[in-house]
C-alpha cells in the first residue's frame, strides 16, 4: 500500500489568505477523531499537516503553511498565532511617555460571535476540540446560525484552524488599508522581496523548515493575489521555489477578489496588467488555475459570476472567497485521498504532467455547486454534457464552459464528485453505459461522450459532502436543502450543514479561451498611460516579453504544437 507525500502551502496576500482561512477550516471540519470506518477516512490529513508540540509538550496538528501580507492585516491573530496564549496588549496607562506627547487611542478589534465561541470552547475542558462548535445545535433543535456578513473586517475573524508559530509572515514596508501608501502595482512586490523587510529570505527560510521535516516532500501548492504588488512577489516565490526544489511539483493559483470597493480607470489598468504580468510570472511552475469569480480581466463594477442555487454577495469577500475555498478543496482532493480508501489516489506530479500537455501549463477549475442533480434520476443529469453544468472559476469565460468543437485538440481532464453515494449513481445508468466496470469509469465515459476531445478523464468520486456548518457563510439559495442537494429546500431559519459539489480541472477550451482573452485585453494596454506600473520598476520589454509569452500560450490550445 503507498503512502501519500506531504505538501506545503503558501498564501501570498490578503485575498489569498481569505481563501485560506475557509480553505483550512474546510479541512479541519473534515477531520476524524477517535476511530472512523468507510467513508469517514476518505482524506489523508497528512499531506497537508504536520505534528508537533508546543513548548509545554502538548501535541499539536498544524497546516504546512506560510501566510504572508501586510502588516496590519492580521486582526486579533497574533503572528506567532495562538498556540502559545494570545499576548497581552499594555494599557496606555502603564507606559510612561515623554512629556508633551500626544497620545492617540484606537478602538481595539473586537472579537465577533464565531471568535467569542471559540474562546468558549477552549476554555471548556469536557469538549472535544473541533472548530466545528455548533455541528451538534445545527442537526437537532434550536439551531444557532451565525451571520458574520457585517462582522468580518480581517479573514482571521472566521479562522477557526490553529497556524504554526512560523505561519504568518509580514511584509512590514506597507500598511494594510493604506490608501497614502497603497501596494497596489505590480512592482512593489519586487522591492519588497528583497528589501529591508528580507521577505525572500524569511520565506526561503520557513518553508525549508517544513520542508526538511518531511521524508519526502510530495510538492508545494501557491494561492496568490494577482492584484497589487503580491503578483511581483508571487513572481519572485515561484522562482524560488522551483530552484530550491527542482523536481518537486509547485500547483499555482493566482486570485483576485470578485469586485473591488472602487473602480478608477488607473486602478483597472493595474489590475490588468498585474493580472497578464503574474500569470506570466507562474508559467514556470507546473500547472497554474486562476481562480476567481470575476467575469473579467479588467474588472468593472457589477460583473462578478453568478452560480445557480449560490446568491452569495460578491462584495463580501468572505462570501466570494468560500466559494473559492470549496472549489479547490474539492479539485485537489485526488492527491489527498488517503491510501486504502476506495480507488487510487493521484500525486500531484501526476497531476500536473496529466492536465499540462501541450505546452497548456494555464488549466481552468469550473464547479458545479451544489450538485443540480435529480436523485431520483442521476442518469439525466450525469449522461448529458455533464462538464457543461458547471461554472468556471476565472475571468474571461462569459461564465460558461466553452463548448466542446471538432477542432478542439485533446486535453485531459480531472472530475471530482463529492458527497453522494456512487452505488446509486452507477446501478441507475442506462443500457448505453453499461459496460462501465465501475461508478468511476462511468462518470469518465460520461464526459467522454459529450466531450470526445476531453479525454483521458480521470474521475474521482468521495462519499463524504463539504462540511459548511459555522463559520461558513450562509451563500445557499433556498431550493438547496439541509445536506446539500437540490430539491424542495430547508425549513426556514435552518443552515445547510453539508453540501455536494462537482469540479472539473481541465487545460481545454475554456482556459484557452481565457488566456486570449487576457492576451488580447492586455495587448491593448499602453505602459505609457499607467504611471503607477512604470514607477514600480516594471519596464517595458518586460511587459513586451510577457504579452508575448501570453499570446504564445494562447495559441498552444488551438495548435498543436509545444511553447
Amino acid at each position: 500500500m503507498g503512502t501519500n507525500k506531504p505538501v506545503i502551502t503558501v498564501q501570498c496576500g490578503n485575498y489569498s489568505n481569505y481563501l485560506g482561512a475557509h480553505y483550512w477550516n474546510l479541512q479541519e471540519a473534515g477531520f476524524v477523531y477517535g476511530e472512523g470506518t468507510g467513508d469517514q477516512l476518505e482524506v489523508d490529513n497528512d499531506v497537508l499537516y504536520r505534528e508537533g508540540r508546543t513548548l509545554g509538550g502538548e501535541v499539536t496538528y498544524t497546516p504546512r503553511l506560510v501566510a504572508m501580507d501586510l502588516q496590519g492585516s492580521l486582526g486579533l491573530l497574533p503572528q506567532a498565532g495562538d498556540l502559545y496564549g494570545r499576548p497581552a496588549i499594555p494599557s496606555t496607562e502603564s507606559v510612561a511617555w515623554d512629556p508633551g506627547c500626544q497620545v492617540f487611542k484606537e478602538e481595539p478589534h473586537k472579537q465577533n460571535e464565531f471568535l467569542r465561541g471559540l474562546d468558549r470552547e477552549a476554555r471548556d475542558e469536557t469538549r472535544e476540540k473541533d472548530i466545528d462548535i455548533c455541528m451538534d445545535k445545527e442537526e437537532g433543535e434550536g439551531e444557532w446560525l451565525y451571520n458574520l456578513d457585517n462582522q468580518v473586517d480581517y479573514w482571521s475573524d472566521y479562522l477557526g484552524a490553529r497556524f504554526h508559530p512560523r505561519s504568518c509572515l509580514l511584509v512590514t514596508s506597507h500598511q494594510h488599508g493604506n490608501t497614502t501608501h497603497p501596494f497596489d502595482a505590480w512592482g512593489l512586490g519586487r522591492e519588497a522581496w528583497s528589501g529591508g523587510d528580507g521577505v525572500g529570505e524569511e520565506l526561503e527560510d520557513r518553508v525549508r523548515v517544513f520542508a526538511e521535516e518531511c521524508d519526502s516532500l510530495g510538492g508545494l501548492q501557491l494561492v496568490a493575489d494577482w492584484t497589487g504588488g503580491w503578483g511581483g512577489l508571487a513572481g519572485r516565490a515561484v522562482e524560488l521555489l522551483g530552484d530550491e526544489y527542482p523536481g518537486r511539483p509547485l500547483l499555482a493559483f493566482p486570485t483576485a477578489p470578485a469586485t473591488h470597493p472602487s473602480y478608477t480607470l488607473e486602478q483597472g489598468l493595474l489590475r490588468l496588467a498585474g493580472a497578464a504580468l503574474t500569470l506570466h510570472a507562474c508559467l514556470p511552475a507546473a500547472l497554474t488555475s486562476p481562480l476567481s469569480l470575476a467575469r473579467d480581466w479588467l474588472p468593472l463594477a457589477g460583473r462578478a459570476t453568478p452560480l445557480p442555487n449560490l446568491p452569495y454577495t460578491p462584495s463580501l469577500p468572505y462570501h466570494s472567497s468560500a466559494v473559492l475555498a470549496l472549489a479547490l478543496d474539492s479539485a485537489t482532493l485526488p492527491f489527498r485521498r488517503r491510501p486504502g480508501a476506495l480507488g487510487a489516489s493521484l500525486t500531484p506530479a501526476e497531476l500536473a504532467s496529466g492536465l499540462a500537455t501541450r505546452g497548456r501549463r494555464v488549466a481552468a477549475v469550473s464547479t458545479d455547486l451544489p450538485v443540480a442533480m435529480d436523485l431520483t434520476r442521476p442518469a439525466e443529469y450525469l449522461e448529458a454534457d455533464l462538464v457543461g453544468r458547471t461554472t468556471p472559476l476565472l475571468p474571461g469565460t462569459g461564465g460558461a464552459v466553452a463548448a466542446p468543437s471538432p477542432s478542439d485538440l485533446p486535453y485531459c481532464s480531472l472530475l471530482t464528485l463529492r458527497g453522494l453515494q456512487t452505488a446509486p449513481l452507477y446501478t441507475r445508468r442506462s443500457a448505453k453505459f453499461a459496460p462501465c466496470p465501475s461508478a468511476a469509469a462511468y462518470l469518465a465515459s460520461c464526459v467522454n461522450s459529450a466531450r470526445r476531445s476531453a479525454r483521458p478523464v480521470a474521475a474521482y468520486l468521495f462519499t463524504r459532502p463539504a462540511p459548511t456548518t459555522a463559520p461558513f457563510p450562509h451563500i445557499f439559495g433556498p431550493a438547496v436543502e439541509q445536506f446539500g442537494t437540490v430539491g424542495e429546500g430547508r425549513p426556514e431559519g435552518r443552515g445547510v450543514t453539508f453540501t455536494t459539489q462537482l469540479t472539473a480541472w481541465a487545460a481545454g477550451p475554456t482556459a484557452g479561451a481565457a488566456v486570449a482573452g487576457l492576451a488580447a485585453q492586455a495587448g491593448r494596454l499602453q505602459m505609457g498611460k499607467v504611471h503607477r506600473l512604470a514607477e514600480s520598476g516594471v519596464e517595458g520589454e518586460e511587459w513586451e516579453e510577457a504579452l508575448e509569452g501570453l499570446r504564445q500560450l494562447a495559441d498552444s490550445y488551438t495548435e498543436d504544437e509545444l511553447i
